[in-house]
């Protein structure tokens, strides 16, 4: 058994004890203190930080509001002004209706000057429709008072200023129609003829190479277009010698006219239109040349150089379109496009085969 005395001693040693046990747990308890305080203030910083945070995104939403509820009262602005300015048209119209409803008679149908021009119309076609139908009941033959009960129906149309969209044809002419507007030479003159209004059938053959020569220098005008008028202005130029200039001029219009009609194009042969307008119009020389040569006393003309002409170019059937070097017995020769008749029987040298219908030799 354990005497009194030790039990004691222990009791003591726990009392001495006591306070270095009590020392520590105070500096302990201290740090931990600190540690709580530290942590409390950053949290209450980062709360501040939040709370500003939530302030800014809150101002910013209501701004987005502000925006958006100004945008709904800017459009439902715009549609009040709309829908009066609808209104105030509706109104108005009723307003012009009853006007109109009031005053509607005859007189004031007549002083209206749109009704009034689309009556005057509707009896202009009526008589274009009856003067075409009294005209093919009487085979294309109009009588005189009906031409002039048409003319007196025309002059009224005039003094009255109406002019129509669609017109009857028999008011069209030949050159009307134009697919492709072509350049005359009499547009393109140059110093004192520039400006001036002279008319093609005025032109002399100068003035005519002259404004030829200008479309010709243009740059208007594509290489086959070029090509073409180049070889129908040397066509003239040859031609000049043996008909009239009248027919040359007709020759080139009809020609121009085809081509702004759409019927033909530059690089088509128009040796079927010279034959039948070209032959009215051989010069009288030329014919008085062709009565001495066939004369009875009349001795042969001699030829003071040799030419040879192109055989294939006399029937039509050449290649070629102008003169060229072919062989003839074996020996390179320059044949040319001429006629062979009025080289053997006049010396002349005429741009035309032997069997075209305009060759002076051909009405014998």
């Amino acid at each position: 058994m354990s005497s009194p005395n030790v039990t004691e001693d222990v009791f003591s040693l726990e009392k001495e004890m006591t306070p270095v046990k009590s020392r520590r747990l105070q500096k302990v308890e201290e740090i931990e203190s600190e540690v709580d305080s530290n942590d409390s203030g950053e949290s209450s910083e980062e709360d501040e930080e939040l709370q500003r945070l939530k302030k800014e995104l809150a101002k910013v939403k209501r701004k987005k509001k502000e925006q958006k509820s100004q945008e709904k009262k800017e459009k439902i602005r715009k549609e009040i002004e709309k829908e009066k300015k609808e209104l105030k048209k509706k109104t108005e119209k009723q307003k012009g209706t009853a006007k109109i409803d009031d005053s509607l008679n005859i007189n004031s149908l007549r002083k209206c000057p749109s009704i009034k021009k689309k009556a005057e119309s509707a009896v202009k076609k009526i008589l274009e429709i009856d003067s075409d139908d009294s005209s093919d009941e009487s085979g294309d033959t109009t009588s005189s008072c009906e031409s002039d009960e048409l003319s007196d129906s025309i002059k009224k149309s005039k003094r009255h200023k109406n002019k129509s969209k669609k017109k009857s044809g028999i008011f069209d002419h030949p050159s009307d129609e134009v697919v492709k507007k072509q350049l005359w030479p009499q547009s393109k003159l140059q110093f004192e003829y520039a400006g001036s209004k002279i008319n093609f059938d005025d032109l002399e053959f100068n003035l005519f190479v002259a404004g030829e020569l200008e479309i010709l220098s243009s740059s208007k005008i594509g290489d086959v277009e070029r090509i073409g008028r180049t070889k129908l202005l040397k066509k003239i130029a040859y031609y000049t010698e043996l008909y009239e200039w009248k027919g040359l001029k007709k020759m080139y219009a009809h020609i121009i006219r085809q081509i702004e009609n759409g019927l033909a194009d530059w690089s088509k042969d128009f040796s079927e239109i010279e034959t039948p307008i070209l032959i009215k119009y051989v010069k009288s020389d030329v014919k008085s040349k062709k009565s001495i040569q066939y004369g009875e006393n009349k001795k042969p003309v001699k030829k003071e150089e040799t030419v040879f002409y192109c055989s294939h170019f006399q029937r039509k059937k050449c290649v070629h379109n102008d003169s060229h070097y072919g062989k003839i017995r074996g020996v390179d020769k320059y044949l040319q496009h001429i006629c062979a008749t009025c080289w053997r029987e006049d010396n002349r040298k005429a741009y035309h085969p032997e069997s075209s219908e305009i060759c002076p030799h051909q009405t014998k």
